[in-house]
């Protein structure tokens, strides 16, 4: 049984376009997520301990985009879709026999949820608190290679998908460009939990 752990931390720095005459707008989002990995952490500091040299997934960047609804002038209405992915490998060499393991997590997470704002709506920096829940789609990937001179090749590339729930709260600030046009950035921590067999 390999679980993942997902955590994350979100960074996210891009401008969110509206209309005046709509209270809906859209946000395109970039930013950086550093997830807790279990089960590929415990399996490379396995391969760590046997004398392989590993690379650990380190975090990496995500792209997405928000729709928003606005409720009245403190609350609004939002869904979200993300894709992050992530990385690490191992490498074992015994003479000339050699060992190669690699594995990709692919996470989408798929939510709804609400934010409100503690200024007012004229404020040129609004400061807003929220949270989301929803579905993450994970897919795994492992390919492991073991090369042994005389003996030949063997490689197998197990994989494997499924979903679970997932939530995250937020923090963020807002600042207004234009009246088409805002800033956001934004920290918070998504938190769910899978179980995958490869």
């Amino acid at each position: 049984m390999k679980k993942i752990m997902l955590l994350f931390l979100a960074l996210m720095l891009t401008p969110m376009l509206a209309s005046a005459q709509s209270k809906f707008s859209i946000a395109p989002a970039a930013g950086f997520y550093k997830a807790k990995l279990d089960a590929l952490n415990d399996d490379l500091s396995a391969l760590e301990d046997l004398g392989a040299k590993v690379e650990k997934p380190g975090g990496n960047f995500h792209l997405g985009g928000r729709l928003y609804y606005q409720k009245n002038a403190r609350w609004s209405w939002l869904a979200e879709v993300n894709l992050w992915k992530d990385r690490g490998e191992g490498r074992i060499q015994d003479g000339g026999a050699s060992f190669d393991f690699e594995q990709q997590v692919r996470l989408v997470p798929i939510m709804v949820g609400s934010q409100y704002y503690f200024s007012k709506p004229k404020e040129r920096a609004r400061f807003y608190a929220g949270a989301t829940g929803g579905l993450v789609l994970v897919n795994v990937k492992a390919e492991f290679n073991l090369n042994v001179p005389g003996q030949g090749q063997f490689s197998e590339s197990p994989s494997a998908s499924g979903n679970d729930f997932v939530s995250k709260p937020f923090i963020g600030l807002e600042l207004a460009n234009t009246n088409k046009m805002f800033f956001w950035g934004e920290v918070g921590y998504l938190i769910g939990k899978y179980t995958v067999e490869l």
